[in-house]
């Protein structure tokens, strides 16, 4: 979690500073329409129901609405060869009984999922199966009380380009059905930064994920 291109260790960086302050400003960059929340959380759990660990989602907000803003984070990892390209399921997300998803409301996750049972490489870079996961456990946990957040780090070049129309494609399949919204570090990072705020600890805060994150290069606009 410690090494630089680890996706948990940016998030960590990046809202554990929000844990115990108000989160006024980090909901604004984020378009969250909130005055408030409840809790701040890492490596949240939502069971599916289905046997075996849950799937971890990064961050999970509580809104003082009880809506939940579920965020999955991502740094390198579309780009690793360990992980690009796979959006596997085990037999038991597709039980004879009928389709999990559609139990919960999630038709149009339901049909993506199948889709992707029979061809686990539709994308390469973005992992759907991930995302459909967290879905099914939002859904089974709290119904229609979340929404599903897709934070990554922007980058340059054609891997980056098609990695982010892979996330546009996902949003056109599913994207109405849980609350999709995909967002930027860097772009979430420069509204924070625009924010008004005086507290020392703040401009700390700020410096510290500059200068680790953010050079000049990573925030030119695209």
């Amino acid at each position: 979690m410690r090494a630089l291109h680890s996706s948990s260790a940016l998030a960590a960086n990046f809202f554990d500073y929000w844990t115990d302050r108000n989160k006024i400003s980090l909901l604004r960059a984020m378009g969250i329409d909130a005055d408030s929340a409840k809790s701040l959380n890492f490596e949240a759990q939502f069971p599916t129901g289905l046997g075996g660990t849950p799937p971890h989602l990064d961050v999970a907000i509580k809104l003082n609405s009880c809506c939940t803003v579920a965020i999955e984070c991502k740094f390198t990892e579309p780009f690793q060869r360990s992980t690009k390209g796979k959006s596997e399921f085990v037999k038991s997300y597709f039980p004879s009984s009928g389709g999990l998803w559609t139990q919960v409301g999630l038709p149009e996750c339901q049909r993506l999922a199948e889709e992707l049972c029979k061809n686990p490489r539709m994308f390469e870079y973005l992992d759907p199966g991930q995302l459909l996961k967290h879905a099914l456990g939002l859904a089974t946990q709290v119904g229609d009380q979340f929404s599903l957040y897709y934070l990554y780090y922007d980058g340059i070049g054609e891997r980056s380009e098609s990695h982010k129309k892979e996330v546009v494609c996902f949003n056109d399949r599913v994207g109405d059905e849980i609350r999709f919204k995909a967002l930027t570090y860097q772009d979430v990072f420069c509204k924070i930064k625009e924010s008004e705020a005086v507290d020392p600890e703040y401009r700390e805060y700020l410096d510290y994920l500059g200068a680790r994150y953010f050079n000049s290069h990573s925030l030119v606009k695209r």
